[in-house]
């Protein structure tokens, strides 16, 4: 499963910024996830908040420490999986870990 995940914190003014629009994106054959850093125990090299991971088969393919706009986002997705079907359903935004955790396969 194909996965961007953005590490944040409720105290981080950059990451609240990007939660406004995460949500919205549109990626098919994506999930979408947020993880809040103090309510999670995230095992990936998190050095500064927001992070966002890229991940397929649970295993982190990039990591991007910083805001990153939405445009950079969607070009760093498109890049990533060039070949992804545009014909696939969007998978639903995940907002909580506990989620990101017990949904092995995300049915679309």
């Amino acid at each position: 499963m194909r996965e961007v995940i953005l590490v944040g914190a409720s105290w981080c003014g950059e990451c609240k910024a990007m939660l406004d629009w995460f949500g919205d994106l549109t990626a098919p054959g994506v999930a979408l996830r947020y993880v809040d850093i103090e309510d999670a125990d995230v095992a990936h090299e998190i050095s500064s908040l927001p992070t966002v991971l890229f991940m397929e088969s649970q295993e982190t393919l990039q990591n991007v420490s910083g805001a990153m706009s939405r445009n950079d986002l969607e070009h760093t997705i498109k890049s990533l999986w060039e070949e992804y079907d545009t014909d696939m359903p969007s998978i639903p935004y995940t907002p909580a870990y506990e989620n990101f955790i017990q949904d092995e396969h995300v049915s679309a």
